[in-house]
């Protein structure tokens, strides 16, 4: 009985659910019968067609049951004149069943399946614009969100539109094409906002990401854009309106974190990274890495800012900040940068690369070539981009630290440079420059120089410590004067140093060189001269083919003087002039030198050897330096154990004391104990024109003469024969007066 009453009751549940199930399948096949899908297609045409301002078109409609109720549009077209056109193979409107019975079309979600859409992009002219009416800009966006504000009208409750595998293609009437491909994405529209999540790829950018929410009354939006693996060179060459290809083979990343106001404002938080830019300038790239970057922007009816407040470059090796202002009310453009940990090398490859036929970055690079930069600032302003880059529109100042740098009108590379550095108005100044050139040290030095291709004005003033032994490859780059080279190219620096300073100027084209040297020692050889001289000095200067000292101290290996103040002049003709001096001479060293010169070795080659000590307690000079018989000059002092061998005289001459003072004109002795062959005197007198052939001459003497002594006096002054002189001669207190026309007593 009890198994009788289970049996029944599952007959009755299977017939029950038998009776459903064919109820359900009576209402699936009868159900789209009873509903009035043409009334649903007319209504959908007419309502989304009147709310976007254009026209719908579709294949078929088809309404299903199962799994859910639901509407496929088949093949459909949605255009709006100038701005959209959507073509789409399905559109699939899932709908509340019971609605649809009594001709009411309630939509839960949309889905479409390959949308392919076009929207046409028209640049407009710029127009004036007073701030109070929207501007050309807002026009055209309004005109593509209105068909979207149209859609969200269409229903009035919230509403889930899916894309899947879609296809956006931006259109300029320019001829530019923008496709968006493989695009997914989920958009939330109710009657007062929407909300959208959109992942798509293009040609020129691997992966995009757009999330945003938008008030529909407004327009006020807020959202986020990931565009990774941007390859900027494969945009369509003319969007921009050139078509000249400037943007090589390169990778960027970014992300915008974006808020707007309307149309008339908009806000973004913007963060990156270029792993490769590479950047065409006249046919040559240049290669840009950026690490990472940070920027904000603002956009208004009335400018344009952004702000650069992070960006870590690997090639140039810096990190820049910044900021950029277009001000359209005053129609000024307004840039500024600043670089910190700056490498020299790589920002100079491309900053030269970018700068084109720039002359004037050019210039600045030709001399500053290495180190580094704790600092640099820029900034430019004018009325267009083109003004921005104008030499006289721009300020550029910067610290250089361990620089590399070659010194302008003498081709000589510096290193270890510091310096403060500036550009303005066309002029770049440097003030505290330090530097070395190989043992040469340079401090305290400053530097203007005109950046313009006319007059260009240009002053260096250094302080030195130098190396003398490079003083001259320096000296040959800055003097003109070939009498001063020639010179130059007679001194062979052995070693030596100096402190002084080095100034050049006042042209480019007309470089004039001033040395100053407050102390100075050297060690040099100057042809002819045989032996080394070292010197000593202070207060030397040297400008425009003229030298003058202070203070000079010389020594050769016995011997030493004393000079100064004196100078040499090489700008007209040749002159010297020594105002005062002393010296202690070894007869042989001195005159084995002077021999060697040109000028005095017909004066001095009757001697065969001189030999003993000169002692000169006052010494001045003045006169062309090649021309000895020129000279003025004024000499006293002292004569001790000389001994001199000429051919002028039978036999050596001895001289254990003279003192003796000289001009060009005249010798006076006095007190010399002089001795030749078997005379011994001691005399004092006089001579007139020795120099040459001697006029006048008046001795005062005592001593004796020897016979053979007496023989070669006889022969000498010419006493007449009739004279008989029988030697030993004594004399005291005797005196000789000779003159060269004949007359003696």
């Amino acid at each position: 009985m009890t198994v009788n009453r289970y049996s029944k009751i599952i007959r009755w549940i299977l017939g029950a659910a038998a009776l459903v199930i064919a109820a359900l399948m009576i209402f699936i096949l009868v159900a789209p019968r009873l509903i009035n899908i043409e009334y649903i297609r007319e209504a959908l045409i007419s309502a989304i067609s009147q709310k976007v301002g254009g026209e719908l078109k579709f294949q078929e409609i088809r309404l299903s049951i199962l799994p859910r109720p639901h509407v496929a549009v088949i093949e459909g077209r949605l255009s709006v004149p100038d701005t959209y056109q959507v073509s789409l193979k399905s559109l699939t409107v899932s709908a509340r069943l019971l609605p649809l019975f009594i001709g009411k079309f309630d939509i839960g979600a949309i889905t479409v399946e390959h949308p392919d859409i076009i929207i046409t992009v028209a640049r407009k002219a710029p127009e004036v614009n007073d701030g109070r009416q929207p501007s050309v800009y807002d026009r055209a966006a309004d005109d593509i969100m209105k068909p979207l504000a149209g859609i969200a009208a269409a229903v009035d409750k919230d509403l889930a539109v899916i894309i899947q595998k879609g296809r956006l293609e931006l259109q300029g009437k320019e001829g530019f094409e923008l496709v968006f491909s493989d695009m997914d994405g989920r958009l939330g529209v109710s009657p007062d906002r929407t909300r959208i999540s959109l992942d798509t790829r293009t040609d020129f950018c691997k992966k995009i990401k757009l999330q945003a929410d938008t008030d529909l009354e407004t327009f006020n939006s807020r959202g986020r854009i990931d565009l990774t693996r941007i390859r900027p060179q494969h945009l369509p060459p003319n969007l921009f309106g050139d078509a000249t290809p400037w943007i090589g083979e390169s990778l960027i990343n970014l992300t915008f974190d974006f808020k707007t106001e309307g149309f008339r404002a908009m806000d973004a938080q913007v963060q990156g990274s270029a792993p490769q830019l590479t950047v065409i300038r006249e046919g040559n790239p240049s290669v840009l890495s950026a690490a990472s970057f940070k920027a904000r922007f603002h956009l208004d009816d009335r400018q344009i800012a952004v702000s650069l407040t992070e960006c870590i470059l690997e090639q140039p090796k810096l990190t820049l900040t910044g900021k950029f202002l277009s001000d359209r009310d005053a129609g000024q453009l307004e840039i500024e940068l600043k670089a910190a940990a700056v490498e020299v090398p790589s920002t100079r490859r491309t900053a030269l690369a970018l700068a084109g036929e720039s002359a004037a970055l050019k210039v600045i690079f030709d001399i500053v070539r290495g180190g580094r930069a704790a600092m640099l600032n820029f900034s430019s302003r004018g009325n267009s981009f083109k003004d921005l880059v104008k030499l006289e529109n721009m300020i550029f100042s910067g610290s250089l630290l361990e620089g590399s740098v070659t010194a302008p009108g003498i081709n000589l590379n510096f290193e270890d440079v510091s310096a403060e550095i500036k550009v303005q108005n066309r002029i770049l100044t440097a003030e505290r420059i330090a530097a070395r050139y190989e043992n040469c040290a340079v401090f305290d030095g400053s530097l203007l120089m005109g950046l313009s291709e006319i007059g260009k004005p240009f002053h260096l003033d250094v302080g030195l410590t130098a190396d003398l032994a490079q003083v001259p490859p320096i000296l040959k780059q800055v003097v003109k004067d070939k009498r001063v080279l020639t010179e130059i190219d007679r001194i062979a620096v052995v070693s030596g140093r100096a402190e002084g300073r080095l100034i050049l100027g006042e042209t480019l084209s007309d470089i004039a060189a001033t040395v100053k040297a407050s102390d100075f020692t050297v060690t040099a050889r100057a042809v002819p001269m045989p032996v080394a001289l070292i010197i000593k000095g202070n207060e030397l200067s040297y400008r425009a083919g003229g030298v003058s000292i202070k203070h000079l101290e010389g020594r050769l290996e016995n011997s030493s003087f004393l000079l100064g103040p004196g100078r040499m002049d090489w700008r007209q003709t040749p002159f010297i002039e020594i105002q005062a001096g002393r010296a202690d001479l070894v007869l042989n060293e001195i005159h084995t030198i002077l021999s060697a010169f040109t000028p005095l070795k017909n004066t001095l080659k009757s001697i065969q050897s001189i030999n003993g000590t000169l002692t000169l307690s006052r010494f001045q000079l003045s006169g062309p330096p090649d021309a000895p018989s020129k000279w003025e000059f004024k000499a006293e002092g002292t004569a001790r154990n000389a001994e001199v061998k000429s051919e002028q005289l039978p036999a050596p001459l001895s001289v254990r004391r003279a003192e003796f003072e000289a001009t060009p004109h005249a010798l006076a002795v006095s007190q010399a104990e002089a001795a030749m062959m078997d005379a011994a005197m001691t005399a004092s007198g006089r001579l007139t024109d020795y120099l040459g052939a001697i006029q006048t001459a008046d001795l005062g003497f005592e001593g004796t003469v020897g016979a053979n002594a007496l023989q070669w006096l006889h022969q000498r002054v010419k006493i007449p024969p009739n004279v008989t002189i029988r030697p030993p001669l004594q004399f005291s207190k005797g005196r000789v007066v000779w003159q060269r026309d004949g007359s003696t007593a």
